[in-house]
C-alpha cells in the first residue's frame, strides 16, 4: 500500500514542480494567499477586509501555509502538491475496488495528470476539497462493503460526514456530493434493517457533523458582530451573479468538454465493468452525476470549474487503465494527450499571464511597506503580498472594482468605492489594458483621469494578451 501512495506523491511532484515558485499562476490563488497571510497575521478578515465569496476554510488552509515563512508562493504550492498526491492515493484505494492493481495505479496517475490539463496545477480549491472529498468517498464504498451497518459502519459513516464537512468549508458546491452520499448511508442502513427511530438519529448525527465547520464559522462571525458581512459574502452574493452569456458559456463548456473528454470516453469504455460491480459501481456513478450537477448549476464554467469531475472520473475509468489494446496501455495514450496539453497550455499561459518576473520587478520597485498604500485596479493582486502593502479598499480582487460582471455582487457602488480609494491618492497604481469584453469602460475611463492628473508611469510589463503599468504618485 505505502509503495503507490509514494509514486504517485512522486509523480505530483515531478508534474508540478515546474510552477514551483510562480506567483502568477492564477489570479485566484494569488488573492487566496494574500486573504490567508492577513488572517494569519492577525490584519485582516476574510468578508470585512477582504471581500470574496469562497468559504472561509479555503483561506485558513492558505493562512497555515504561511507558518513556513517567506513570500508563501512555494510553500503554498508544495501544500497543494502534496495535497493532490494524497488524494491520488485515495483514488487508487478507491479504484482497487473496481479494477486491478495496475489500473488502480493508472487512476491515481491520470488524476494528477488531469488537474494540471484543468487549470489545477497550483492552488485552486479542488486541490485542496477534493482531498476530504476522496476521504468521504473512501468511508461510505467501507460501508457499502461492509454485511451488517453496525458500530464500524457508523464510524465510517460519522467520518464520511465529516470529511464533507470539511470539504464544505473550502467550496460550497461539493453540498451536491454531500448529499448524495448521505441518502447512499440512508439506504445502505435502511437496506440493513436500521429501523426507523436510529435511522432518524443516524440522520440527524451525519448533518450535525457535516454543519459543525460551517456553524463553527457563523458562530464566530456572530460573536464579532460580522455575521452579516459573512452571510452576504458566503450566500446572498452568489445569487447576484450574472452568467455569462451564451456564446460564452457554450465556449466555456466546450473547453471543459474537450479538457475532459480522455477521461470521460475511458470511464464510458469502463461503464460495462462498473455495472457489474455492485454495489460499489453504481454507488460511484452515482456521485460522478452529482459532481457533473455542482459544475452547471455553481460558477461561470472557468476551465478549473471541471476539477471535482476529475476525481470520480478517473476513479470510473480505472477498468479501461488496466486494459491494452495491441500491447500498448490503454493509460498510455490518455496520459501521452493530458501531458502533451499541460505541455502546450503551460508554455501559452507563461506568455498570457507572465512566469512572475514582471510582479517581482513591479514589488522591487514599489518596496515593502509602500506609504499611501498600493491599489491594483486590474493585474496581479500577488502584489500587495509581495510588497506587505496596506489595502487600500475591502475589494481588493482587481475584478471587483475593474470589471462589470462582479461589481454588480458587491452591495455597494463600486463608482463610489473607486472614488473613494483615489481620493486618498495610493502611493503606487497598477492598471492593464482593457479586456472588451468584461472592463467597466467608465471605471477605466475615470482611472486613466486620475493617473493623467496625479501619477507617473514609472514601469510596465509587456504580456502576449496584455500590458500591465505602474504608476507612483507625483511628489513621493
Amino acid at each position: 500500500m505505502a509503495i503507490p501512495w509514494a509514486v504517485l506523491l512522486l509523480a505530483a511532484f515531478a508534474l508540478r514542480i515546474w510552477q514551483f515558485g510562480n506567483p502568477v499562476i492564477h489570479i485566484d490563488e494569488q488573492f487566496y494567499l494574500l486573504v490567508g497571510d492577513r488572517l494569519w497575521h492577525g490584519t485582516g478578515l476574510p468578508y470585512v477586509d477582504a471581500w470574496d465569496r469562497k468559504p472561509f476554510g479555503l483561506f485558513l488552509i492558505y493562512a497555515a501555509t504561511r507558518i513556513f515563512g517567506g513570500d508563501g508562493v512555494l510553500a503554498y504550492q508544495i501544500v497543494a502538491t502534496v495535497a493532490a498526491g494524497l488524494t491520488a492515493g485515495i483514488v487508487q484505494r478507491l479504484a482497487t475496488r473496481i479494477a486491478p492493481g495496475r489500473g488502480a495505479l493508472f487512476a491515481g496517475l491520470a488524476y494528477i495528470v488531469y488537474l494540471s490539463v484543468n487549470g489545477g496545477d497550483g492552488g485552486q480549491s479542488p486541490v485542496f476539497y477534493n482531498l476530504p472529498v476522496a476521504l468521504a468517498a473512501l468511508a461510505v464504498v467501507r460501508v457499502y462493503e461492509r454485511p451488517r451497518f453496525d458500530r464500524t459502519a457508523m464510524a465510517f459513516a460519522s467520518a464520511e460526514m465529516t470529511s464533507f464537512g470539511i470539504a464544505l468549508q473550502i467550496k460550497y458546491s461539493v453540498l451536491f456530493e454531500g448529499v448524495f452520499f448521505g441518502v447512499a448511508l440512508l439506504v445502505r442502513a435502511w437496506r440493513c434493517r436500521v429501523h426507523v427511530a436510529p435511522l432518524a438519529a443516524m440522520a440527524a448525527t451525519w448533518c450535525m457533523l457535516a454543519l459543525l465547520p460551517t456553524a463553527a464559522v457563523v458562530g464566530s462571525y456572530w460573536m464579532i458582530g460580522q455575521l452579516d458581512a459573512l452571510v452576504f459574502a458566503n450566500f446572498q452574493s452568489v445569487f447576484l451573479r450574472q452568467p455569462p452569456d451564451r456564446a460564452l458559456m457554450i465556449e466555456r463548456l466546450t473547453l471543459i468538454a474537450l479538457h475532459l473528454l480522455p477521461l470521460v470516453a475511458a470511464a464510458i469504455w469502463a461503464l460495462p465493468a462498473i455495472r457489474q460491480r455492485r454495489p460499489i459501481g453504481p454507488l460511484l456513478l452515482g456521485w460522478a452525476a452529482m459532481a457533473i450537477v455542482g459544475l452547471l448549476l455553481f460558477g461561470t464554467y472557468f476551465d478549473h470549474y471541471a476539477l471535482p469531475l476529475v476525481l470520480p472520473l478517473a476513479v470510473i475509468a480505472a477498468p479501461t487503465f488496466a486494459r491494452t489494446v495491441r500491447g500498448v496501455p490503454m493509460i498510455v495514450p490518455i496520459v501521452t494527450i493530458g501531458l502533451v496539453y499541460v505541455g502546450i497550455n503551460t508554455s501559452v499561459l507563461r506568455g498570457t499571464r507572465g512566469d512572475g518576473e514582471g510582479a517581482r520587478r513591479f514589488a522591487a520597485r514599489i518596496g515593502p511597506s509602500p506609504r499611501g498604500c498600493l491599489f491594483v485596479f486590474s493585474g496581479d493582486p500577488i502584489l500587495y503580498q509581495l510588497t506587505g502593502s496596506c489595502l487600500p479598499t475591502a475589494y481588493n480582487f482587481p475584478t471587483f472594482l475593474s470589471e462589470m460582471g462582479d461589481s454588480r455582487t458587491l452591495r455597494i457602488d463600486p463608482h463610489a468605492e473607486l472614488r473613494m480609494v483615489m481620493a486618498r491618492r495610493p502611493g503606487y497604481v497598477v492598471i492593464s489594458s482593457i479586456d472588451p469584453g468584461a472592463t467597466d469602460i467608465a471605471a477605466h475611463a475615470f482611472m486613466r483621469r486620475e493617473l493623467a492628473r496625479h501619477y507617473r508611469l514609472i514601469d510596465r510589463s509587456v504580456l502576449s494578451e496584455r500590458v500591465d503599468q505602474l504608476y507612483q504618485a507625483k511628489g513621493r
